[in-house]
C-alpha cells in the first residue's frame, strides 16, 4: 500500500509530512533482513525505490543519513534474480535511474 502510494503521487507534495516516518518504519523492517523471505525483501525495497521515484532528492538525503544506501544497494543485488514480474523489474529500475 506504501508503495503504491508513493506511485500515485509522483509529482506532488502530499506525502512531504510524513516522508521521513514511513521511511523510518519501513527501514526498520529492513535492519535485518538476514532470515527474511525473498518476497518480503523484495516488497520492503520497492517501498525505497518507488519513494525514489516520488521524490529521489529526499529518499537520498534520508538513505545517507541513516547510513542505509550501501546497504540497499547490496540487497538489490543480492536479489535481482528473483525478481519474476515485469512490474517488480519496472519499479527497480525506475527507482535506480532516480538515483543517479
Amino acid at each position: 500500500m506504501i508503495q503504491l502510494l508513493f506511485q500515485v503521487m509522483t509529482g506532488s507534495t502530499a506525502l512531504d509530512t510524513i516522508f521521513e516516518e514511513v521511511l523510518n518504519r519501513v527501514g526498520q523492517r529492513m535492519q535485518d533482513t538476514s532470515h527474511m523471505p525473498t518476497h518480503l525483501k523484495k516488497h520492503i525495497l520497492g517501498i525505497f525505490m518507488s519513494a525514489m521515484n516520488y521524490n529521489s532528492q529526499l529518499t537520498v538525503q534520508y538513505l545517507e543519513s541513516k547510513s542505509m544506501t550501501a546497504g540497499l544497494i547490496q540487497e538489490l543485488s543480492q536479489i535481482k534474480s528473483s525478481f519474476t514480474h515485469e512490474y517488480e523489474k519496472k519499479v527497480f529500475v525506475i527507482g535506480l535511474s532516480r538515483m543517479l
